[in-house]
């Protein structure tokens, strides 16, 4: 007999969907890492769903039971990275740092995910092959750069009504921001030869940027 999280007996029925789930949810693993090395290893054009499924032990209908093309696993590998960051952006006690601290953590966790080997690859991957293969050239940014961007214009709304930052649109702001942040750091990284390792990411860098940019959108 099989007990749930409050440790009360789960019928026989229960049980065995329970481990349909996560069986479901290893198959779902396993498929998304071996597409995620195919990706990195050969790029989105050159990856083969052959090959993922000879080299990893996978049917190809397992594959395609779960992802109805390439497009789609690709789109699931980016997004499961982007969701990896995804609790770090969220910062708990928001209202009451100031706008200063609040984008120093924003950023610093923003930069990690942004600088870590994998996102690097894939993005760099992305934003290379979007430009002559149409299907995944909005991919990166709706999963990566979009959430990003709305989180921030999302915040500055808030300090505006507060009187903290100049009456200028918030979605301009946050692309302001993000430029200001990014553009330095995450070209030098992206045109890396070496990917073996995360970038390193600079507290005193980060705390310019953000006084940098509070000066030009100061109330």
């Amino acid at each position: 007999m099989g007990f749930d999280s409050r440790n009360r007996p789960m019928s026989k029925e229960n049980v065995t969907k329970l481990g349909a789930t996560r069986g479901s949810a290893q198959v779902t693993a396993r498929i998304l890492d071996a597409a995620q090395a195919e990706f990195m290893a050969v790029g989105y054009e050159r990856a083969n769903t052959n090959r993922i499924a000879a080299d990893y032990g996978i049917s190809k209908a397992t594959i395609f039971r779960h992802y109805r093309s390439k497009l789609e696993l690709f789109e699931a590998v980016v997004q499961r990275i982007a969701m990896r960051w995804d609790q770090d952006l969220m910062i708990e006690d928001a209202a009451s740092l100031s706008p200063e601290a609040w984008l120093c953590q924003f950023a610093q966790a923003a930069l990690r995910w942004v600088l870590s080997r994998e996102a690097l690859f894939v993005g760099r991957m992305a934003i290379a092959e979007g430009a002559v293969l149409q299907d995944i050239r909005d991919v990166w940014p709706r999963f990566a750069t979009q959430p990003i961007l709305a989180t921030l214009s999302a915040q500055f709304a808030i300090w505006q009504e507060q009187g903290l930052l100049a009456p200028m649109d918030s979605g301009n702001l946050a692309q302001a921001f993000l430029d200001l942040l990014l553009a330095g750091r995450v070209t030098r990284a992206m045109y890396a030869y070496d990917l073996a390792t995360d970038f390193p990411v600079e507290d005193k860098e980060v705390a310019f940027c953000v006084r940098l940019f509070l000066k030009g959108c100061a109330a």
